[in-house]
């Protein structure tokens, strides 16, 4: 067998391996609107009957008549309970009737908002002002920090990875930004975004690398880690104290000079050199 054939197969084998993971990545997050959808289904539900049956309450009367309505509507929920049991006990098929209406309105209330500008109704906001779930992620420069702090994190021995599979970006974005699902095929949006080129031929270490070489980022492509700005700025009076050194062959009195220069709102200490008695340090 070739090179061109083993390259061939190993392509094959790799757009198989994604196409597994967006497909489990796609039943993942079907399983997810199904149980947020039934919980909230179950409550909106449970809430309005709630609701219905308390209408059942007169305010008018007093002792157990006041309560006769509310036991009359409960008694009308436990028949219709009971009747359904029933039916599903004796025509077992209707239970599957059952569980796909349930499904498809527990999917139905969960199903993505698109925004198209316009105004939602009971509410004066229009849906694209709303963030949407696909706005999480990391920015370019985000996602090129992550790229770095993820090649430490592979590098295995003090030996620094030769580069990163998809797998193992799928990863460390699902660690850092759980609220959404992410697949491979968001790893490649995001580094052509974020202007990272792509190789089919990557070696990888460290958790997740696939054995041999797969598609991926090389180490040696990625860009530099832009200049970020400190998250918590010192402001002006927040500044640590002036630090300067005396230099060998100046006295006290001269660093005592310089002690004067400083300004009254920072506090100064001279520290003799332990190791150089002539040496004086302004701290």
């Amino acid at each position: 067998m070739n090179a061109e054939a083993r390259d061939e197969i190993r392509e094959k084998a790799e757009s198989a391996r994604e196409k597994a993971a967006e497909a489990s990545a796609w039943a993942i997050r079907l399983v997810r609107r199904l149980g947020e959808g039934s919980g909230l289904l179950g409550r909106t539900l449970s809430d309005r009957l709630t609701t219905w049956c308390r209408k059942g309450h007169r305010h008018d009367l007093s002792g157990v008549a006041a309560h006769l309505g509310t036991g009359a509507r409960l008694a009308a929920l436990g028949g219709v309970a009971y009747l359904g049991w029933r039916l599903v006990d004796a025509r077992p098929w209707a239970m599957w009737l059952l569980a796909g209406g349930w499904t498809t309105a527990a999917l139905s209330v969960t199903r993505p908002k698109k925004a198209d500008g316009k105004a939602t109704e009971g509410s004066g906001e229009s849906s694209s002002e709303a963030p949407a779930a696909d706005a999480i992620g990391p920015s370019p420069a985000e996602f090129v920090h992550l790229l770095h702090d993820l090649v430490e994190k592979c590098s295995e021995g003090g030996k620094r990875t030769l580069g990163l599979h998809h797998a193992q970006v799928v990863a460390e974005l699902s660690s850092r930004y759980p609220e959404r699902a992410w697949t491979p095929a968001d790893s490649r949006a995001l580094c052509e975004a974020a202007g990272v080129p792509l190789s089919r031929a990557t070696r990888a270490t460290g958790p997740g690398a696939a054995r041999g070489a797969s598609t991926g980022v090389r180490t040696e492509a990625l860009p530099e880690r832009p200049p970020v700005p400190s998250p918590h700025p010192l402001s002006a009076d927040e500044t640590g104290p002036v630090v300067a050194v005396v230099s060998a062959g100046q006295n006290q009195q001269h660093g005592q000079q310089q002690q004067q220069q400083q300004g009254p709102s920072n506090t100064v200490a001279f520290v003799q050199d332990e190791t150089n008695p002539a040496r004086w340090h302004v701290a």
